[in-house]
């Protein structure tokens, strides 16, 4: 019953524009993948709990919220935007970002069908004037799971601002750049791969807004929009108390029945007990 819930099988069936096979392929690699990245104890709970009682431990649910992967707020067209910036992401394992990348795929399939026809916007900031070295296994890793596991059609766009040009920085930059893309590239399975760098000031701005679609609101801070990550931090704090309710709620239920289903076999008892002591009378 969880498997069915949390991997609905039209949504496979939608992402590969209704090929049997190819669905069925990309289920199958998508459990192979769970079971892998959250082992045993916790593949098989709830993925969108995010009490530290679901798929995500309460380790994973503070990562999250740190902001790698964020959600930004849809396109004007509707489409859902995933925001990957590492300059976000907190020190932690490859399989807590794993699961967080999980978690954000997860709740866009699940909300909205278009995620698995029309696909979704992701944003990979690759390089900014400051940023912290890359993680290439990790990068292969979230781009593969993009490509060939979710049920979310994946449009990837690099985001570039190079820094100012120091000696030995050009060809370091062009080094990421090429294995990027070169990976991605090589994903066939990915909707469609496209490489932004800002040539001269508010070019990525007008990529965002005017390409892309994006709400300045939308935007992130960074690339000149009003974005900041304090906003998904609060909308996944929201999220994390309505979480906090209902499974208190459920817990508090769930006692509630085993306390009536209780009380008659402890009636049984004492009626047991009160004909025992008739029959002594007796």
């Amino acid at each position: 019953q969880l498997v069915a819930s949390e991997s609905d099988a039209a949504m496979f069936m939608r992402r590969c524009d209704g090929n049997h096979t190819a669905a069925a392929e990309r289920l199958c690699l998508y459990w192979e993948e769970r079971l892998r990245v959250f082992g045993p104890d916790r593949a098989f709970l709830p993925l969108d709990l995010l009490t530290g009682n679901g798929a995500l431990s309460r380790d994973e649910v503070l990562s999250l919220q740190a902001g790698f992967p964020s959600i930004l707020p849809p396109s004007t067209t509707g489409q859902k935007v995933i925001l990957c910036d590492r300059r976000k992401a907190i020190p932690s394992s490859p399989e807590c970002r794993l699961r967080c990348d999980f978690f954000v795929h997860h709740i866009l399939a699940k909300a909205d069908e278009r995620t698995q026809t029309e696909g979704i916007v992701i944003l990979r900031v690759l390089m900014t004037p400051r940023f912290p070295s890359v993680d290439y296994e990790m990068s292969a890793r979230l781009l593969e799971n993009e490509a060939n596991i979710f049920p979310t059609k994946c449009h990837v766009h690099f985001l570039v601002i190079p820094p100012i040009p120091k000696a030995g920085k050009n060809s370091s930059v062009q080094e990421i750049i090429d294995r990027h893309m070169k990976l991605a590239k090589s994903l066939p399975r990915l909707a469609s791969v496209h490489l932004h760098v800002e040539r001269e000031s508010g070019q990525l701005l007008r990529i965002l807004s005017q390409d892309l679609k994006l709400t300045h609101d939308g935007i992130p801070l960074a690339f000149g929009g009003g974005w900041r990550i304090e906003h998904f931090f609060r909308e996944m704090k929201a999220r994390e108390s309505r979480d906090r309710r209902l499974e208190y709620f459920q817990q508090k239920k769930t006692g509630a029945s085993s306390k009536i289903a209780a009380a008659p076999s402890q009636d049984v008892a004492a009626a047991a007990a009160s004909s025992q002591d008739e029959k002594k009378k007796m």
